[in-house]
């Protein structure tokens, strides 16, 4: 019995142990209730409710302003550098969209904004290009092209573009029916010649752009980070010459060349140390070749911000301002390095382009042939 008793006197102080921590942390919480020292009004459930679609129409304005704003820088980097661009087309410089295009999240926003129409919208013309030259107008209505009509609803942008391009083949002309305020128009357009890239917004609050080897992407940080439009068509024509100049194709051929030229040496220390060498040596590779072709990008993309008429003696600045932001960068080597020899590099490379502006030369890159 004694000894039972001590058994039970120490499962009774373990379970005390346990107990009490919780107990305290609860106390604690109940005190923190009892200390709300400002009456808050009840809270209105309906104005709640309210809000919600109110902050959804904020955020797609501000995603369309953004995405304005980046193809309007764009648009003239890709028309001005088509003579250089291995991927070119005709392009008239609009952009297009219907509501049931856009996630079931943004088309109550998108309605508020542009109306309920189901059908095809011009959300943006760019400045400049053959539409905003023919007099197409943003809110307007596609109803027709040469002669073929075009439908409004699911994946309404995809097939329009299809049908462009079938015609554009043929012939830069088109014949555009449109609807604006109710009245039916007529208008005529000549397609240009661009670089046959298309510039997206991505929503990232990180600052950064990238190329995937056919488009181009910017992030909201980054347009909030940029004072203003030369800046950006230097990321842009950075961006630009990567796809270009073919860097993320090479870059992984390059890769895989590694991995596999050290491929059984690899399995061995693989074998020995338990760790995918392999895979180490084809993620060092790519960072590798990325240095030089980023290099190449800020040198050959200097030269596309340029010929689109923009001030490129900014692009080294904002280099320095990236440093900044991460310091130990400014010596030490990433994919995208912001480091002391690169913006040397910049400079140098500007030097050559104002060079060339102030005798008249063609703004035309070095290349090896």
């Amino acid at each position: 019995m004694k000894g039972y008793s001590t058994l039970s006197r120490r499962l009774f102080l373990c379970s005390l142990a346990a107990v009490l921590p919780v107990a305290a942390a609860l106390l604690f919480l109940l005190a923190g209730c009892e200390r709300q020292y400002s009456k808050l009004g009840r809270l209105d459930t309906d104005a709640a409710q309210d809000e919600a679609p109110r902050r959804q129409q904020m955020a797609l304005r501000e995603y369309l302003e953004n995405s304005r704003h980046i193809n309007r820088v764009a648009w003239p980097v890709l028309e001005a550098n088509a003579p250089l661009c291995r991927s070119r087309a005709p392009r008239l410089g609009i952009w297009v969209t219907s509501a049931e295009d856009l996630p079931f999240a943004q088309r109550a926003a998108f309605a508020e904004l542009f109306g309920k129409d189901p059908r095809l919208l011009v959300v943006e013309v760019f400045p400049g290009g053959p539409a905003d030259k023919a007099g197409i107008r943003s809110r307007d209505v596609i109803l027709a092209v040469n002669g073929d009509p075009v439908r409004g609803g699911f994946d309404a942008a995809s097939l329009f573009h299809r049908l462009l391009e079938k015609h554009l083949t043929k012939s830069p002309d088109m014949t555009f029916r449109i609807e604006r305020d109710g009245q039916p128009l007529t208008i005529q357009a000549t397609a240009a010649m661009a670089c046959g890239e298309s510039v997206f917004l991505y929503e990232d609050g990180e600052p950064n752009a990238f190329a995937d080897g056919v488009n181009i992407f910017v992030t909201t940080g980054l347009i909030r980070f940029l004072d203003d439009d030369d800046e950006l068509a230097g990321v842009i024509g950075h961006e630009l010459a990567h796809n270009e100049m073919g860097h993320r194709n090479m870059k992984l051929a390059n890769a895989k060349t590694a991995a596999r030229l050290t491929q059984v040496p690899a399995a061995i220390l693989g074998m020995c140390t338990g760790l995918n060498v392999t895979r180490m040596v084809y993620k060092k590779a790519l960072q590798s070749y990325s240095l030089d072709f980023e290099y190449e990008a800020d040198y050959v993309g200097l030269y596309f911000a340029a010929r689109a008429g923009y001030d490129v003696s900014k692009v080294p600045n904002t280099e320095r301002r990236f440093a900044a932001m991460d310091p130990k960068m400014i010596t030490i080597g990433s994919s995208h390095p912001p480091s002391a020899e690169r913006f040397v590099a910049m400079e140098a490379a500007l030097q050559e382009v104002q060079a060339k502006q102030a005798a008249g030369q063609p703004l035309e890159p070095n290349l090896k042939k």
